[in-house]
């Protein structure tokens, strides 16, 4: 079945019979659904593009001894990446629990610290997430 169209011509048009228009905001909108819907890669490393471009991204990677790290995003953000938050995976839940912190984000990718309490590098397996346009 192929993709619909949907075309807004007046913001006080309706879409169809029974879908109000999307917001005040829009004067006019053109492009398929799928094509909105379909940008996505919903893998353990991928991401999910929403209507407006805002892009999510997500994945898990290690440190190397030295507790560091280059993330790449499984899709270049267009214009900025806004926001990389991390978090630190233990092995068996208990202990182990290390700070993961990160470097100002380029649209392609990100570099991770990970250390103990002490401060010294430590290799560990994190989770990330990022958002941007």
């Amino acid at each position: 079945m192929p993709c619909p169209t949907i075309s807004i011509i007046d913001q006080d048009e309706y879409i169809g019979d029974s879908l109000p228009k999307i917001n005040n905001n829009f004067e006019s909108l053109s492009g398929s659904i799928c094509e909105v819907i379909t940008d996505q890669s919903l893998t353990s490393t991928g991401y999910q593009k929403l209507l407006g471009d805002m892009i999510f991204q997500w994945g898990q990677s290690t440190t190397d001894v030295a507790g560091t790290a280059t993330v790449t995003f499984p899709k270049p953000f267009p214009n900025a990446c806004c926001s990389v938050t991390t978090t630190s995976q233990t092995a068996g839940g208990v202990g182990g629990c290390y700070i993961v912190s990160v470097s100002a984000p380029t649209q392609t990718s990100v570099g991770v610290f990970a250390s103990s309490n002490s401060g010294a590098g430590v290799a560990t397996t994190f989770h990330w997430m990022a958002i941007g346009r």
